[in-house]
């Protein structure tokens, strides 16, 4: 409530409910309220000025599920009839606070409540740090008391201590046994005393403790009062404390703020369109088909609207009509499908006049009930007469609690709220969709004023950010692709700058910014993300056996001409495929600018469609797999329609795969970022999500060892960006196939190609980089391990290499053996330990060796070097004293991982008692 104070809120009333007087009981076994204490909340009404409501629990906890619909006798409905209550004395009340902090069971119930009688949920608690906001609490003036403990290491002697005075046992309880710290797994409850709200404090003279459950291995007790008085505050004493309630800062609370901001700064204020050049004209008739297509689970149906299904009969006077005529195709393409809105991933809309927005929405909420899809929305310069276009991604379920929703509806700090008709998230065990992100402070759903693009893109980001980091999957290892839509394509500088930055040595995965004429709430940026997650995927789920493909070869395929596809400012038209083989989604982007004289649109497409075809193919599979086209194209003035590039790409598909026919999307854009810093990378772009950013990784066999011929603390030219940088020569063999923005390993840390020569490349390296590997050390004419980022069907001789530099070994020791020889290595802690075995694989300055011995006790392990291997890497010509980077094997890594998970949040000394205690 104190937050909902410091947001500009008015409390108007206080709501309790309370154990039913014929349960005779003080606690409830209640998954949704807390029911200690009850017998003094009729202080709080005293205490605040404020009326105070009371119901009686006559529900229970019925529907168990995590999504909540009206159920009969659910204690959720006493909440209802509760807060109804309220409402007929207090109508304008507009909004309930909450304060869940991790419980979704709450929430979704709350909400679900909220949303009912038309109120909005205030959960500024939500996602809080725990033990940041517990200690906030306290330093604002709560004195809260615990009233009940549930929790191995809690007991009688805590009951009616202050959070004050709890904090420091509650965050080594944290440390030892994954405590929360503020109670949200039941480990204890509080009843507060005062407050900054009350004009009087409640002082407890009497109190007893009623012991439900003495076990050794947890006590369960609570405090019961029996006799209370009310003591006043001076005015003061209330203003003062009242100040020390903090409103998060998003922009001091985020770790990324400072790198996204000033790379942004350094970014190009303008950008310079390329040369328009003319296309031949093309007469293609109209192309049916290529409107929906089924690949194993996945279904895809594109370019919906209102005037594409022969089954429409409304007349269309409104936009309300045109929208509601649109959800009916995309509904009826469901039914032909044999799917539901239920089985929708994520939908993309596009409409003509963002000023449509809001009546858009009140038509397109009525297609869903609870957990509405992830959307992206955004503005587009649509063919007449459609208004609204759709693009929808489905999939198939034989349970549909294998789709797991996220749809967080309550105002908090933590990410903006969907109180529109569209959630934040959807996972499946292949892919997470992730709606559009745009820069909206979370607690106020306003832009950052006064309005920049800096702001806006930093924010959008750490929104996105906060979504998938509940998914527990990391935005910087594990996007598939992204979609970044700005409102003026001179802000597609800034935005590359930002992603790019936002990744630091990580590798970009494929990436399409297009510049369209408007987002919602007149913002300037808006991401969209799609990512792969990480589980266990039966082969049984996979319905695709048609995998082999039978179109014929491809004749007479046009050479790709050097004027046709480059590496300029923008691109005229980018491509993203979708396609599924072998339970796997898989994306793929290419891009093509237009430079030359008089190109025929056809030979655009078919080099496109090249470039596609070489993605599918490197998996070995066909063009049966592909699922879906989406086509991105900068509308000029006389350029040809978008109509005509759907015919064109529709006319050359049906040579190219005549037995296949993805759904294909043409959408009109402003302008189209193209390949420059890494943003496109090549015109091949792929990524395996079961091994995430397969592409992107390396093998651990060195290619060559190049030369540092310079190094700048500070490169203020365009590709140095004002930071750390490094230039390798002798480096000719790895660059033939170089683009700007693709991967390369220098001594085992993957690095981003900023500016490369036929024989040189620059690479820019983060302060982390710097502090976790041993590229400070380099000096012009140190040589460096060279590998690049593995293909899809290059050979695999060493093992997972990611990159990902962990630590730095030194060298105690070489010791020749023949014309091989011993070294061994001396780690500064103990943390990488459990991931070194004899025999097993470690990487060494990007060279993948083999484990001989290894001592724990003194942190050294041992590797012996062939006399081959010496005179292919750097580690060779070192010297005892000598730093090395050192990667451990991943797969180690992801084993650990899966032990603890499977171990719970206890640790083993919490599992082991448990195991005893049930002996």
């Amino acid at each position: 409530m104190m937050q909902c104070v410091a947001n500009g809120h008015e409390i108007v009333a206080l709501a309790n409910l309370k154990p039913s007087k014929e349960s005779g009981k003080d606690e409830l076994d209640s998954f949704m309220y807390q029911t200690v204490g009850h017998d003094a909340i009729h202080f709080y009404a005293e205490c605040m000025d404020l009326p105070l409501y009371r119901r009686e629990i006559l529900g229970s906890s019925v529907l168990l599920t995590p999504d909540y619909v009206v159920t009969r006798d659910d204690e959720t409905e006493d909440l209802l009839f509760l807060l109804q209550d309220v409402l007929k004395d207090h109508p304008d009340v507009q909004g309930v606070s909450v304060g869940a902090i991790l419980s979704n069971y709450q929430r979704i119930r709350v909400e679900h409540v909220c949303n009912r009688l038309g109120l909005i949920s205030l959960a500024y608690l939500w996602r809080r740090e725990q033990k940041e906001l517990l200690a906030e609490m306290a330093a604002a003036g709560v004195e809260a008391i615990l009233i009940k403990v549930a929790a191995m290491g809690l007991t009688e002697k805590h009951l009616g201590k202050t959070i004050g005075q709890m904090y420091p046992l509650l965050c080594t309880m944290n440390e030892r046994f994954d405590l929360h710290i503020c109670g949200e797994g039941g480990e204890y409850e509080t009843f507060t005393l005062d407050c900054p709200l009350f004009k009087k404090r409640i002082v407890v003279e009497e109190s007893e403790i009623i012991t439900h459950d003495d076990a050794a291995f947890a006590t369960v007790a609570y405090l019961k009062f029996v006799k209370c008085r009310l003591e006043s505050k001076a005015a003061d004493e209330m203003q003062k404390s009242f100040e020390l309630v903090r409103i998060p800062n998003w922009e001091e609370s985020w770790e990324k703020y400072d790198q996204v901001v000033e790379s942004m700064g350094q970014a190009d204020k303008t950008i310079t369109l390329p040369k328009h050049t003319p296309l031949v004209d093309v007469t293609e008739e109209p192309f049916a088909g290529y409107i929906a297509a089924n690949r194993g689970q996945y279904c895809a149906i594109s370019g919906t609207t209102a005037y594409t299904d022969s089954r429409s009969t409304t007349e269309i006077t409104s936009i309300q009509d045109e929208t509601k005529q649109c959800m009916k195709n995309v509904e009826n393409r469901l039914k032909d499908a044999g799917q539901t809105w239920d089985n929708v991933l994520l939908i993309q809309v596009y409409v003509s006049n963002m000023a449509d927005f809001g009546l858009v929405n009140q038509v397109y909420k009525t297609f869903f009930d609870i957990n509405p899809p992830p959307r992206a929305l955004v503005g587009a310069d649509l063919e007449g007469p459609a208004r609204l276009q759709v693009d929808v991604i489905t999939r198939r379920f034989d349970d549909h609690s294998q789709k797991q929703t996220m749809h967080v509806q309550g105002m908090s700090y933590w990410a903006p709220a969907n109180i529109g008709p569209y959630s934040q998230s959807v996972v499946t065990k292949e892919l997470a969709c992730i709606a559009g992100q745009i820069g909206m402070i979370p607690n106020t759903l306003d832009l950052p004023q006064p309005q920049s693009i800096v702001s806006e893109a930093a924010l959008s980001l750490r929104n996105l950010e906060c979504i998938t980091s509940v998914l527990d999957l990391d935005l910087t290892k594990d996007v598939a692709i992204c979609h970044c839509y700005v409102s003026d394509e001179n802000l597609l500088p800034q935005a590359q700058k930002a992603w790019t930055s936002y990744f630091e040595d990580n590798c970009i995965p494929p990436t399409i910014y297009v510049a369209i004429p408007s987002l919602p709430k007149n913002g300037l940026i808006e991401w969209q993300a799609m990512l792969g997650v990480q589980s266990p995927v039966s082969a049984d789920d996979d319905d695709d056996d048609d995998d082999d493909d039978d179109s014929p070869s491809i004749p007479s395929i046009p050479q790709r001409p050097e004027t046709s596809c480059t590496s300029s400012e923008k691109s005229d038209v980018v491509v993203e495929t979708q396609w599924w083989s072998s339970s796997t989604l898989y994306f793929s982007t290419s891009c093509a600018a237009i430079e030359g004289e008089n190109v025929p649109m056809s030979t655009i497409v078919d080099i496109l469609l090249s470039d596609v075809e070489k993605s599918i193919s490197n998996f070995g599979t066909g063009w049966n797999t592909a699922l879906s086209m989406r086509v991105f194209y900068r509308l000029k003035n006389d350029a040809q329609t978008g109509k005509v590039w759907e015919s064109v790409f529709k006319s050359r598909l049906a040579i190219f795969a005549p037995n296949a026919q993805p759904a294909v999307t043409v959408v009109p854009a402003t302008a189209i970022g193209a390949r420059a810093q890494g943003i496109l990378g090549s015109l091949n772009e792929v990524l395996y999500l079961h091994f995430n950013l397969l592409l992107n990784m390396f093998t651990g066999i060195v290619e060559y060892m190049g030369t540092i011929v310079a190094v700048s603390e500070n490169d203020t030219t365009e590709s140095g960006g004002n930071g750390w940088t490094v230039t390798v020569g002798d480096a000719s063999c790895i660059l033939d196939d170089c683009h700007i923005g693709d991967s390369i390993a220098i001594n085992g840390t993957c690095l981003t190609v900023t500016e490369f020569s036929h024989d040189t490349f620059k690479v820019g390296m983060a302060p982390e980089t710097l502090r976790k590997t041993n590229l400070g050390e380099l000096k012009v004419g140190s040589k460096v391990n060279l590998e690049r980022a593995m293909s899809a069907n290059k050979r695999f001789g060493g093992h997972m290499v990611q990159g990902h530099v962990d630590d730095t070994a030194t060298i105690i020791d070489i010791t020749p053996e023949g014309n091989s020889l011993w070294f061994k290595l001396q780690l500064p802690t103990t943390a990488l330990l459990p991931y070194i075995i004899p025999k097993g694989f470690i990487c060494l300055d990007g060279a993948s060796l083999t484990v001989c011995d290894v001592n724990d006790a003194e942190r050294w392990f041992t590797i012996m070097m062939i006399a081959h291997t010496q005179s292919c890497v750097v580690m060779a010509d070192k010297k005892p004293g000598d730093r090395v980077n050192v990667e451990v094997d991943m797969v180690g890594k992801y084993a650990l991982k899966s032990l603890e998970g499977a171990m719970g949040s206890e640790g083993i000394e919490a599992l082991v008692k448990r195991l005893l205690a049930k002996q």
